[in-house]
């Protein structure tokens, strides 16, 4: 099961959205969040219509747009959303007015834009597309839900191309709760939220679309060569799926060039990462999350940062991890991690 990426777009606390891939340039943040950069929404929605938006909904809308225009086409098959929270914002903004006015006089934009569909459903407005629209809420595993759905949908010639995305926000009541479960850490600077161990992560958001689709031309990015979930793994579970993916596409373990993990700096849950390290031990590895923090669908942020290496064939030097930082980028292997239970790993190759 193969796809090709023609275009992608990504929203994050970096200068990504006008980037294609990871910027050169990295601004060091420091605290407990990394909150998406906001760009001039004007450039993508009305400002009439932007009033009546949440913010992820904007941040959707702005990071598809882009990746429909790099694609130079905004007719896709079907539009497939991953999103864990959805509309987080807007769903405590309605609830917290219930209690206020007494469930009395409320007014229904909040609610109405309360659902995890309402980004899948916005962009599908502004451009008219009447097609397959799908939201997939499987928590760490939602924006890899969304892209298998949309792979399935390539396979089986239901789709000639579709507009894939994953997008999560933090709201500060959301925040609020899981800083209480200490789930979250307060950091020096992003670049070393990865770097500095312990309980806790960095606490982040984003929105990245992706259009993919079953043929190739002089503007493919990369090719998707296949995907493993792994719920609740463990290092028989891990290996079993690098070899079934190695397997499948005749590669071994010596043809993968570059991995990429979902590092947090969170020190029992990189522990999933051990056993990769013991399969491809010595390979160059480099990081994404100090660009975008943590949350359930950075696997997103993590595809548009391998497509893009793959296409441009260099890495920034903020991005390395290891050492090794070889220059020819043929296989890539993307692994991520949501808590200890969701682990997923893609392949990417040079088409």
């Amino acid at each position: 099961m193969k796809a090709y990426i023609q275009s992608a777009a990504s929203l994050t606390a970096q200068a990504t959205l006008e980037s294609l891939g990871m910027p050169e340039e990295f601004v060091n943040l420091s605290g407990v969040k990394l909150k998406g950069l906001d760009p001039d929404y004007k450039k993508f929605i009305s400002p009439v219509a932007a009033r009546r938006m949440g913010r992820i909904i904007k941040m959707g809308v702005a990071s598809a747009m882009v990746c429909m225009e790099r694609a130079n086409d905004k007719n896709p098959d079907a539009i497939i959303v991953g999103t864990a929270m959805g509309c987080v914002e807007d769903t405590e903004d309605f609830l917290l007015k219930m209690i206020d006015n007494n469930e009395s006089l409320l007014t229904p934009t909040s609610f109405i834009q309360s659902t995890h569909n309402t980004v899948g459903g916005q962009i599908a407005l502004l451009i008219g597309c009447n097609n397959y629209n799908f939201t997939y809420v499987h928590r760490g595993f939602s924006f890899e839900s969304a892209l298998l759905d949309a792979m399935l949908l390539l396979q089986e010639g239901e789709a000639e191309k579709v507009l894939v995305g994953g997008l999560d926000e933090v709201s500060q009541n959301h925040f609020d709760i899981y800083n209480k479960l200490g789930n979250w850490k307060t950091c020096s600077s992003s670049l070393q939220s990865i770097a500095e161990k312990g309980q806790g992560v960095l606490a982040g958001e984003g929105s990245t679309f992706l259009m993919i689709s079953k043929s190739k031309d002089d503007k493919t990015l990369a090719q998707i060569q296949g995907m493993e979930m792994v719920y609740q793994p463990n290092t028989v579970k891990i290996r079993e799926a690098v070899e079934k993916l190695l397997v499948e596409n005749d590669l071994s373990t010596d043809d993968i060039d570059l991995i990429i993990p979902g590092l947090n700096g969170h020190s029992e849950e990189e522990k999933v990462y051990n056993e990769i390290f013991t399969i491809f031990p010595q390979k160059a590895i480099a990081g994404f999350k100090h660009y975008c923090g943590e949350f359930p669908t950075a696997s997103a942020v993590g595809l548009y940062f391998a497509a893009y290496v793959i296409k441009n064939q260099k890495i920034a030097d903020i991005a390395w991890l290891g050492k090794d930082k070889s220059q020819s980028f043929k296989h890539i292997l993307l692994c991520n991690n949501y808590g200890k239970d969701y682990f997923s790993i893609l392949l990417i190759s040079q088409c």
